[in-house]
C-alpha cells in the first residue's frame, strides 16, 4: 500500500516498429501486473504487533494489539493468495507487465520487497521499485510507412511510484533491436 506522501508518475510508454514485432511484443508484455513476491505472515503480524504496541498515543491493550496485528495478517495473507491465484493462472489482464518482460529471479522473489537487495535489483533493472499501476492500452493510430513492411505503433499509459521505469525502457530496446520506445511522463488527467 502507498504511503499518503507517495508521488505517483503518469507516463505513456510508445512501442513501435514492424507490425508483426509490435504484436509479438504487445503478445509477451501482458501478465497479471503484480509481482509474485514471498510472503511471511509470522514476520508480518510481529511486525504490526511491534509497531502497535509501541505507538505513543496507544489505545489498545496489549492483547488488543496481537489481535489487531493477527488481523492484519489475515487481511494480507488473503491479498497475497489472490496475487499468487493470478500469477498460477496465467492472468493476462495488465497489457504491459514488467515481471512478464523482465522477470525478477526467483532468489529475490522469496527475499521478498523489504529486503534491500530486492529492491537494489528492482531500481537497477527496472528504474522504479514496484510494478506499473493503472496500465492501459491508448487508443491506437495505424501506421503504414512507405516502405513495403507495414508499421505499427502501440502505446501504454500508466502510473508508476516516485520514477519512471527508464532502466526498463533501455532493457527492452536491447533485447527488441527491431522496435522504438519512447517513454514520456505526462500529466495525470
Amino acid at each position: 500500500m502507498a504511503n499518503a506522501d507517495t508521488t505517483f508518475l503518469y507516463a505513456h510508454l510508445t512501442v513501435a516498429g514492424p507490425e508483426r514485432e509490435v504484436g509479438e511484443f504487445e503478445r509477451r508484455a501482458r501478465g497479471p501486473g503484480v509481482i509474485p513476491w514471498y510472503f511471511d505472515g509470522d514476520v508480518l503480524e510481529e511486525d504490526i504487533f511491534l509497531m502497535a504496541i509501541q505507538a505513543p498515543d496507544r489505545s489498545l491493550t496489549v492483547e488488543g494489539c496481537r489481535i489487531l496485528a493477527h488481523q492484519f495478517r489475515l487481511r494480507a495473507e488473503e491479498r497475497h493468495s489472490q496475487v499468487l491465484a493470478l500469477v498460477e493462472a496465467g492472468d493476462t489482464r495488465c497489457p504491459l507487465d514488467l515481471h512478464a518482460l523482465l522477470p525478477v529471479p526467483e532468489s529475490l522473489l522469496r527475499r521478498g520487497l523489504s529486503d534491500s537487495r530486492s529492491r537494489a535489483w528492482l531500481r537497477e533493472q527496472w528504474g522504479v521499485e514496484t510494478a506499473l499501476r493503472k496500465v492501459v492500452v491508448l487508443p491506437e493510430k495505424k501506421n503504414r510507412s512507405t516502405k513495403s513492411i507495414k508499421s505499427r505503433a502501440l502505446q501504454y499509459g500508466f502510473f508508476s511510484e516516485k520514477s519512471l521505469p527508464e532502466r526498463a525502457v533501455r532493457r527492452l530496446t536491447a533485447l527488441w533491436p527491431a522496435l522504438h520506445f519512447t517513454l514520456v511522463e505526462r500529466e495525470a488527467f
